[in-house]
């Protein structure tokens, strides 16, 4: 009977062990699948980032050039003359707004790239901790499997003693070996 119970015991621990490995196995898949997921997301928030610099920069082109439109038209309604030389104040407030036009056209990229580069770190370290979550998960599940091996070996060895500390003769007590 003794060794029945160890046995039953065993086995439900053995359940028990490989459902933990299990357990640890999925979480860890999950765990990668998801930050998998997350760097994908930011690889497509850099992306985002960056066309979306692109088309703010044309549209500072634009803008810029109606700027421009307009105030060589301010510059002609007050009878300053829009000639070909290059030192004329029409001539030269252009140069600047093509110069400022250029210096916001670079700082949008600029903050574009940047932007880029902190998703683009963020889908390496979400796809790095994935994969580390993964083998944590797996190893969490050998360590299970392992540990329940070892309990079932033990359980196993107890029954085992029990069964023969039962099956042995009782001693005689001590009084009536004695007597003899």
């Amino acid at each position: 009977m003794p060794v029945t119970l160890a046995i039953i015991a065993g086995a439900a621990g053995q359940a028990a062990f490989g459902m933990q490995a299990y357990s640890s196995y999925q979480q860890g898949k999950f765990n990668r699948d998801m930050n998998r997921y997350q760097a994908s997301l930011n690889k497509q928030r850099a992306k985002i980032s960056t066309d979306s610099a692109e088309r703010e920069a044309a549209d500072a082109a634009i803008r810029r050039r109606q700027l421009v439109a307009t105030g060589l038209t301010a510059f002609a309604a007050n009878g300053i003359l829009l000639d070909a030389a290059p030192t004329s104040a029409p001539n030269i407030w252009e140069q600047d707004q093509a110069a400022e036009l250029a210096i916001e056209q670079y700082d949008i990229r600029r903050n574009a790239q940047l932007a880029a580069w902190g998703y683009n770190t963020q889908a390496v370290i979400d796809r790095s901790s994935g994969d580390m979550a993964y083998s944590a998960g797996r190893l969490g599940a050998a360590s299970a499997l392992i540990g329940g091996i070892g309990s079932s070996i033990q359980a196993g060895a107890a029954g085992y003693s029990l069964g023969n500390a039962l099956s042995q003769p009782a001693d005689p007590p001590p009084a009536a070996a004695a007597k003899k």
